[in-house]
């Protein structure tokens, strides 16, 4: 069915698949079992069109393939910006738009809290999920409690009743998905698998008129910068000190700085290539290219607190392989 409603968007894509048939499957297979991802294994990866995968591999073990279901942690973000804008068709209010940025002032979140927690609402309650900074609305600050305040308030997304089964249906019938949430935490909640989060990634890269979905016309023209931190303010990023820009729930990776990611964890300095992505704290790290002609994933689920740094370094070596982009 959904390859059906996308044979329309496959032709019109197909301009922009030149430069996904022009990439080098060698090099990345190369990176991806290089030094860049040895702190990522084992992980499963796979780099695609609008077509589907073109190169894929398992790394370090057989634990992750493309069907494996995980918990996307802050890869949930991306698909609840996306639902924002299908369901505002691209022109939310301003105080949904402006939580979607990150600028609502709600710093605290604990989505493990959010297991607990039988509504959105609920969720949202929860000791710390709901205690807004008055000094940080206005600037951005990553944090959940701005999405999970958006989607419980009646004056706003309405959800705040919705159980996690409910919020499920919502989304999936929004946005053509088969992921789902394991408890009603927006920003956080949603489990999936490589080929599932591929599907919607390859929506996203589908314009509107072709069965895509309206995320596709705002990747990279809605963005703010996230550094330097508002005055008096710190962590404000989960990209450490990484000078992306953020739209709507996804990262703009375009002015990378030497020193990304608080070395020596990142062997890549210089600019960012201007990708889209939405890395998850447990490790799941999805991308959409710039131009919009490919997407790639890093799936797998790491424990240690630098596991999303990890992946998003892996990933993003896999990509200047494939791709020939040098910082």
């Amino acid at each position: 069915m959904f390859r059906r409603l996308l044979a329309a968007g496959v032709l019109a894509m197909a301009a922009f698949s030149s430069s996904a048939l022009a990439g080098d499957p060698l090099a990345a297979t190369a990176a991806a079992n290089g030094s860049a991802c040895t702190a990522a294994r084992p992980f499963y990866w796979e780099i695609g069109d609008v077509g589907g995968p073109l190169v894929s591999g398992q790394v370090g073990g057989t634990l992750y393939n493309r069907n494996s279901r995980m918990n996307l942690a802050s890869a949930s973000k991306w698909p609840l910006g996306a639902y924002i804008l299908e369901r505002y068709a691209g022109a939310p209010p301003p105080a949904v738009r402006d939580a979607a940025f990150m600028l609502t002032g709600y710093k605290p979140f604990n989505q493990l809290l959010c297991t607990l927690a039988p509504t959105v609402k609920g969720c949202f309650n929860m000791i710390g999920n709901n205690v807004q900074d008055p000094g940080a609305v206005g600037e951005f600050f990553y944090s959940g409690g701005n999405s999970q305040y958006v989607a419980a308030s009646p004056s706003l997304l309405d959800m705040g009743d919705f159980t996690t089964a409910q919020l499920t249906a919502e989304v999936q019938l929004t946005l053509g998905t088969t992921m789902e949430y394991q408890y009603p935490a927006l920003p956080a909640g949603l489990e999936g698998s490589a080929a599932e989060y591929a599907e919607f990634l390859i929506r996203m890269m589908t314009p509107p008129a072709s069965g895509g979905l309206v995320m596709h016309d705002h990747l990279g023209v809605d963005t703010i910068p996230t550094l330097p931190c508002p005055p008096g303010q710190s962590g404000c990023t989960a990209a450490g000190t990484v000078a992306w820009s953020y739209g709507y729930h996804y990262w703009i990776e375009d002015n990378a700085t030497a020193g990304q990611f608080n070395p020596p964890l990142s062997p890549v300095v210089g600019p960012g290539d201007g990708a889209y992505s939405s890395a998850g704290a447990w490790g799941f790290y999805p991308w959409i290219s710039a131009d919009k002609s490919l997407y790639g994933i890093v799936a797998r689920r790491g424990l240690l607190g630098t596991a999303f740094r990890a992946s998003a370094i892996c990933g993003q070596a896999i990509r200047y392989a494939y791709t020939g982009y040098t910082p």
